[in-house]
């Protein structure tokens, strides 16, 4: 009987993670700009990518919507609806001793969530009120 139940909570647990892994975009959690994105941004990336280091950083502030958009150096800082070419999102999940990876190693990585967060925030458009800075 134990391991009938042991099957079952097993099978349980499979047929949520499935459900979650391919769940319909519109049947999963948005995420909210000011609640996950900005917390990420402010801790991880605007010590150097702000208003007073950006300069210094490739010419990328994100300090502000319109800036994020316009990008530094590269015309592929942000691009709202693909993460795999927005810089932002691809230079986090770079291996920790490639040059290019940010935070720079000598910061700590972004953990899996927070790259997640960001990967899903720009797949899904980058919203980012104008309102906020």
């Amino acid at each position: 009987m134990k391991n009938t139940r042991s099957l079952v909570l097993t099978g349980s647990a499979v047929l949520t993670l499935f459900s979650f892994t391919f769940a319909p975009q519109s049947a999963r959690a948005a995420v909210d700009f000011v609640k996950d994105v900005k917390p990420i941004l402010e801790l991880n990336c605007l010590s150097c990518h702000g208003p007073k280091n950006a300069h210094e950083n490739g010419e990328l502030d994100l300090s502000t919507r319109a800036l994020a958009l316009k990008g530094g150096d590269h015309e592929t800082d942000l691009i709202p609806g693909d993460a795999e070419k927005s810089l932002i999102y691809k230079y986090t999940i770079l291996p920790i001793d490639n040059k290019k990876v940010m935070p720079p190693k000598e910061k700590t990585p972004l953990t899996k969530a927070e790259t997640e967060i960001l990967r899903q925030w720009i797949a899904d458009g980058a919203d980012w009120p104008e309102t906020i800075t």
